[in-house]
């Protein structure tokens, strides 16, 4: 049903348009073609930032299936070890990448609106907020970790694997989150 009145939306949107260009007095030209100059004019800044932003984002999801290649030549059991941690720090990672998404628009807002002060408080709160959950995780982690393998194995190896696993990935939460 949303995806029928999407395709609706688009397709009035591009009727407007279309109508729009055959009535409208003025000419458009916004097309004056493309070379490498007009498109990164302006935007090398921005490409600067965005660029190392958006490789160091790639590797920090893919690094999970860059590990799992070695180690899926080895033992089963060490690749079915793997796999829970895995799901577990997926599970844990939504949180400060939601806090650091949010966080990213309202600094940017408040200092889009000159006040940067506005922008530190904020700044702060999302630190304080984003550490005690790394300090929440590593608690919750090491507490959990002889129980929390049975949600997804029985297998006496991968328990033992999750078990001592657990607390190293709790205290890499304490410096993810942040």
């Amino acid at each position: 049903m949303w995806k029928e009145e999407k395709i609706k939306e688009d397709m009035l949107m591009w009727i407007d348009l279309v109508i729009y260009l055959l009535i409208s007095r003025t000419s458009l030209n916004p097309w004056h073609g493309a070379s490498p100059s007009s498109i990164l004019c302006g935007r090398r800044p921005l490409l600067t930032m965005a660029i190392p932003s958006c490789v160091s984002v790639c590797l920090e999801w893919w690094w999970y299936e860059i590990i799992l290649f070695p180690t899926s030549s080895a033992i089963q059991g060490q690749c079915g070890g793997h796999g829970d941690p895995d799901t577990d720090t997926g599970l844990l990672y939504t949180f400060p990448f939601s806090l650091s998404s949010g966080l990213s628009t309202r600094i940017g807002q408040a200092l889009g609106a000159d006040q940067p002060s506005r922008a530190q408080l904020i700044s702060i709160i999302g630190l304080t907020a984003a550490t005690a959950f790394g300090i929440s995780a590593a608690v919750l982690m090491a507490a959990v970790k002889s129980v929390w393998g049975r949600v997804y194995t029985e297998e006496l190896q991968i328990l033992e694997l999750v078990s001592s696993t657990l607390p190293i990935l709790g205290l890499s939460e304490l410096g993810n989150s942040p």
